[in-house]
């Protein structure tokens, strides 16, 4: 089934210059292994709260692990606000229901 991909987290503020360095070459990474490209956004109120979006995403698994294994390869982790984790989402169009 296609669906869409939504991963949201909170990047430490005084990291986000690296942190962005990161994340645009994991989401290259990503990319490059599966043919899906990402789009990194930012909360408008919370420049700090960032999302990546990836879709159309056909198998949400084989994707999330090229993206854990992506975000291990470019230290991803290390930019994060301390206590904080990253949070994955799958949504699928609406049936009407």
């Amino acid at each position: 089934m296609i669906s869409g991909l939504y991963i949201y987290y909170c990047i430490a503020p005084e990291k986000t210059r690296e942190a962005r360095s990161a994340v645009l070459a994991m989401l290259e990474a990503v990319k490059s292994a599966s043919g899906v490209q990402g789009r990194l956004l930012c909360r408008m109120e919370d420049c700090n709260t960032w999302m990546e979006v990836y879709d159309p995403v056909d198998n949400a698994g084989r994707l999330l692990d090229t993206i854990d294994e992506a975000v291990r390869d470019a230290g991803v982790m290390d930019y994060l606000l301390p206590g904080t984790r990253r949070h994955a989402e799958q949504f699928v169009p609406h049936d009407g229901r």
